[in-house]
């Protein structure tokens, strides 16, 4: 697993200098160099490996202390696949009614959400654990 992590990294930093020499590239280099751009893309690989994880430990935590067979927490991140739709969903139809796409309040009001919503799932859960759980 780790040598997978390592070759990441390497992998496109092979597909960068591979685009940089053909005629027309997959994506233009020069995106690259573009702060923005680059800042996004790193907050994204972030988010989505810390998201990946938490789904992990999530399905591994209701079925062991909370005690859920594997189809109940599968049925947890059907609910939680069920979320993301919709979230793309409600993304798409709110970048139709802006102007110039998603504007920034919508990403902080999203992001305030999430965390909302991931301290009122710790509260209840640290709640409903059995005392041998507790930490």
């Amino acid at each position: 697993m780790f040598v997978l992590l390592a070759a990441g990294p390497l992998g496109f930093l092979f597909f960068c200098r591979l685009q940089r020499r053909r005629p027309s590239p997959l994506m233009a280099p020069s995106l690259l160099t573009n702060r923005g751009y680059t800042s996004g893309i790193l907050v994204a690989v972030v988010f989505f490996a810390s998201f990946t994880g938490l789904m992990l430990v999530l399905s591994l935590f209701l079925q062991g202390p909370l005690g859920l067979s594997p189809e109940g927490a599968g049925i947890n991140a059907v609910q939680q696949l069920a979320n993301a739709v919709g979230v793309a969903l409600l993304v798409t139809v709110w970048s139709a009614f802006t102007e110039h796409g998603r504007p920034p309040s919508a990403a902080l009001s999203g992001t305030a959400l999430v965390t909302v919503a991931l301290l009122a799932a710790a509260l209840v859960l640290s709640t409903r654990l059995p005392r041998h759980a507790r930490a």
